[in-house]
């Protein structure tokens, strides 16, 4: 669990990983993939790209990234990249990968082509809300997955090699005479079934310019406003 000393928890769900909506059409077989292909490795993993067909949203090529351990793991499917069609922009994307011991970290969205055909034929204040993110999470030894469902995107993430991830958000200004405020979130998470992993968002810190966040073994530091802080998560 997160240590005792964090702010309380946050209004996150978390629940087993699948992106939504998803366009898998294929499942990777091999945990030797091309060097071209390799996005993420160390001496434990390895994370790939491979085709797996047509963004149905934006027309341009899928792409389903997996992570497996060396030398001949199974393959989990961890988040989606699609490139643009044309007219519209691809739907998925992934971004700020993270490797840790046997665990794997992404931040994940999914609405980008539907944001942009919202704005072109029927502008209005929803269109802003279509896109969604979340941060994906993999235990790769034991092909669980799960998702924290997120208010926007994160400026940063960071993973430790015992299942702890952390990431910050930023909240915009509510108006030109204020600053933006940002918040640190921190989650562990464990075996929940067969196939998920389970855990509590905590927020662990507040304020307007929250930075340098890392792990050093179960250690969270991070700088806020220029001062240096950790706690231990677990």
């Amino acid at each position: 669990m997160v240590a005792a000393c964090v702010w309380g928890a946050a209004a996150i769900s978390v629940e087993p990983a699948v992106a939504r909506p998803s366009a898998v059409t294929a499942v990777a077989a091999s945990c030797t993939p091309r060097h071209r292909d390799v996005a993420a490795n160390d001496s434990q993993l390895i994370v790939y790209g491979q085709y797996t067909g047509i963004d149905p949203y934006s027309g341009g090529a899928l792409t389903t990234y997996y992570a497996c351990l060396r030398p001949d793991g199974r393959p989990v499917a961890i988040g989606q990249t699609a490139a643009s069609g044309g007219e519209y922009p691809g739907n998925f994307a992934i971004q700020d990968l993270r490797i840790a011991g046997t665990f794997v970290t992404d931040e994940s969205a999914a609405g980008f082509a539907s944001a942009a055909a919202c704005g072109k034929y029927d502008p209005g204040p929803e269109c802003n809300n279509i896109v969604s993110y979340w941060v994906q999470i993999a235990d790769v030894a034991a092909r669980r997955t799960a998702k924290v469902a997120l208010s926007g995107p994160v400026n940063t993430l960071a993973l430790s090699p015992a299942g702890a991830a952390a990431w910050v958000v930023t909240t915009p200004a509510p108006s030109p005479s204020s600053s933006p405020s940002s918040a640190l979130y921190a989650i562990v998470v464990h075996p929940k079934d067969r196939r998920g992993l389970s855990g509590h968002v905590a927020v662990i810190d507040r304020g307007q310019d929250i930075t340098s966040v890392s792990f050093a073994g179960s250690t969270l530091r991070w700088s806020n406003g220029g001062q240096p802080k950790h706690q231990t998560i677990h």
